[in-house]
């Protein structure tokens, strides 16, 4: 067996064939070089274990969960969130989280990056709510825009006029690739997180979720389910509205009814602690009204002293009671699987 000197010169063998004795010189020569091997050894393997443990807490957690691309959510003075898009792998852009299923740009920021997008545009005549005021879109295209590694808007595109971030995005028409295109948004808005999830982890979630089918609403983009709405003042009295309820992450309080229903209003009439106070904005659309809950319930999910908003406006539906905002879904965790058009809360 051969060492190797400080001058990496090959030594003799560790026994001399000539002589047939130890030649000490290259004893200690012999024994310095399996103690530098060993030290080069250990070395290796703690940068093979450091690589491993950066793995199996970091870049391997989506590959372990089963889930897709992850967005951060955060939290707007107006109770609204937003995450951080990737738009077309270029340009990074914040996205406004809102109800229906149309995607819209602002003008702003189309403009600013003219072959960004790469759609057809056509002239569109129409209009979005938009914090109370109607906000006009200019154009409008159907096609396909990437908004992180594994995850496009796949529906129509408008371009509109002075909106709130660079772009609203509806969870309708999320798809992820790497899940044969499916629809399936997992949010947690306590732990400010989007997740493009997948048909095998829904399978093992929807387990411990209560399930409410989606359907559209007749004359918008919105989509509804059916629930019951408890509340219940300090004296003790409960009251219930059963109906149909939008899903609209464009609003930014817990619950919102609508004022004309006919169920709405026989709920309002029940009780005097239904006292509405008039909070409308100057320029709006509509009259807004709110009162204050000491307890409520919707989706089986309870919260504590919650204001209701009360909103008056002519509406398409009659058989829509209210609608879901942002507030509810900060106190919950929901699936929302648009493939089969079912919403999971727990």
């Amino acid at each position: 067996m051969a060492g190797y000197c400080n001058n990496y010169r090959p030594c003799c063998n560790f026994y001399k064939v000539n002589t047939g004795h130890l030649d000490p010189l290259h004893i200690v020569c012999y024994f310095k070089t399996i103690n530098a091997m060993k030290k080069t050894f250990n070395d290796f393997l703690m940068i093979i274990s450091f690589v491993f443990l950066l793995l199996g807490n970091g870049f391997c957690w989506a590959k372990q969960k089963g889930d897709g691309d992850v967005f951060r959510l955060r939290g707007m003075s107006s109770g609204h969130y937003t995450v951080d898009l990737m738009i077309n792998d270029s340009v990074p852009a914040k996205g406004m989280l809102v109800g229906g299923e149309v995607l819209s740009v602002s003008a702003e920021f189309y403009y600013k990056y003219p072959n960004l997008f790469n759609l057809k545009m056509k002239p569109a005549h129409s209009s979005i709510h938009d914090f109370g005021k109607n906000k006009s879109a200019s154009y409008r295209s159907e096609g396909t825009v990437k908004i992180g590694p594994n995850t496009y808007f796949i529906g129509t595109v408008w371009i509109v006029n002075d909106i709130k971030t660079d772009i609203y995005l509806p969870l309708k028409n999320i798809y992820n690739e790497k899940d044969s295109y499916s629809q399936i948004i997992y949010l947690d808005f306590n732990g400010k997180k989007m997740t493009m999830s997948t048909k095998q982890e829904l399978d093992k979630r929807a387990k411990r979720f209560r399930k409410f089918f989606l359907t559209k609403s007749v004359g918008d983009d919105d989509y509804s389910i059916q629930t019951t709405l408890f509340v219940k003042d300090t004296t003790g009295f409960v009251k219930s509205l059963t109906g149909m309820f939008d899903i609209n992450l464009g609003f930014g309080g817990l619950v919102w009814l609508r004022k004309g229903n006919s169920n709405v209003e026989r709920f309002l009439r029940a009780h005097p602690f239904f006292d509405l106070r008039d909070y409308s904005e100057r320029g709006a659309h509509y009259k807004q009204y709110s009162f204050t809950a000491d307890e409520c319930e919707v989706c089986g999910v309870t919260y504590g002293r919650s204001s209701i908003s009360v909103i008056e406006s002519k509406y398409k539906d009659d058989k829509i009671v209210g609608n879901l905002g942002t507030g509810f879904f900060e106190r919950s965790l929901c699936i929302f699987d648009y493939d089969n058009m079912i919403v999971y809360v727990r």
